[in-house]
């Protein structure tokens, strides 16, 4: 079934991702003014190890505006240097919905030239990535409705109706 919100198709599927990303948010028990640090720690508890946040030189994620690397030690996730701060927020949350949402596959890495991957000098230890591309899938969807669900709620910007169209 398709419904139309302000003349914009919006599937049951995109319905339920958006529903599922929110629930996602708020069972991390995330408020207004919640830091970033308390974020990362509470998604570590899930994730049962650390993640290691860094930015990085907008040549290293030429194609990606986000990635993140699944080790057996610990996780990583890259955004580039270079955004907008707010866009990087967004990056770096839409990044932390794939590990939140438990994420496997990535399109958007699928899509790239794997011999790019193998230059990053990532090792053989990855066990899974996912990075923020121009993909439109349904993993992508939710990672994309969890980060705006997440700094939305992080700086207490409630949006209305005739807003739902931007996520």
């Amino acid at each position: 079934m398709v419904s139309r919100h302000l003349g914009v198709r919006i599937s049951r599927a995109n319905v339920e991702s958006r529903r599922l990303a929110e629930a996602a948010v708020h069972d991390l028990g995330i408020a207004t003014g919640t830091t970033w640090s308390t974020v990362i720690a509470r998604i570590e508890e899930r994730y049962r190890k650390p993640i290691v946040v860094a930015a990085a030189d907008d040549d290293e994620l030429a194609d990606l505006s986000g990635l993140w690397i699944d080790y057996p030690t610990h996780g990583y996730i890259a955004y580039r240097a270079g955004d907008a701060p707010y866009y990087q927020w967004h990056s770096f949350a839409h990044e932390l919905g794939h590990v939140a949402l438990d994420h496997d596959s990535c399109a958007v890495l699928e899509a790239l030239d794997f011999e790019a991957v193998k230059r990053w000098g990532l090792g053989s230890d990855v066990r899974r990535m996912r990075a923020r591309g121009l993909l439109d899938t349904p993993d992508e969807q939710a990672a994309e409705h969890f980060a705006s669900a997440l700094v939305r709620r992080m700086l207490q910007q409630h949006i209305g109706p005739e807003e739902m169209i931007f996520g």
